[in-house]
């Protein structure tokens, strides 16, 4: 992903486009384009690499607290249980949460007081309906201080 902030990014950003295509090209593959605008408060890098964080967290929760994710297979319609994992918990819990909270179906047009209202929102509902405590989102203090605990261990 190619993230444009100002105008002064869109030249040098386009060359290296032309000239990733034209490799591309020259072995026969096709580029697909997708984009969108957000506004400057939407979500950073850093806190979609947070967020991530957060769902591998709260799967392995959820698979610790002993719950599993059922399916249905597309092969023979029939219900299979699986293990919780980071895409499972983002879009069969997070993004209904957003929708349902902030009429959003994106995750990267979110802003941080939108992350912020869901993951306290889900963090209540799991311990009050689940009793299941959720991670903490993380955040640079809280990264720091578990590398610190590491270390002392």
């Amino acid at each position: 992903m190619i993230t444009l902030t100002n105008y002064s990014m869109i030249d040098s950003t386009l060359d290296v486009v032309k000239k990733e295509a034209c490799l591309q090209f020259d072995k026969g593959k096709t580029l697909h384009i997708d984009w969108y605008y957000t506004d400057k408060t939407a979500i950073t890098s850093a806190q979609n690499k947070a967020l991530h964080v957060w769902f591998r967290q709260c799967a392995k929760a959820l698979n610790d607290s002993g719950y599993t994710c059922d399916t249905v297979s597309i092969i023979n319609q029939r219900t299979i249980q699986s293990a919780w994992t980071e895409n499972l918990f983002k879009e069969l819990i997070y993004k209904p949460t957003l929708a349902a909270l902030h009429d959003k179906s994106s995750t990267q047009v979110q802003n941080s007081e939108i992350i912020h209202d869901v993951v306290e929102a889900l963090a209540m509902t799991f311990s009050q309906r689940l009793q299941i405590v959720l991670p903490f989102f993380p955040s640079k203090e809280t990264i720091m201080h578990g590398l610190s605990i590491g270390k002392n261990n």
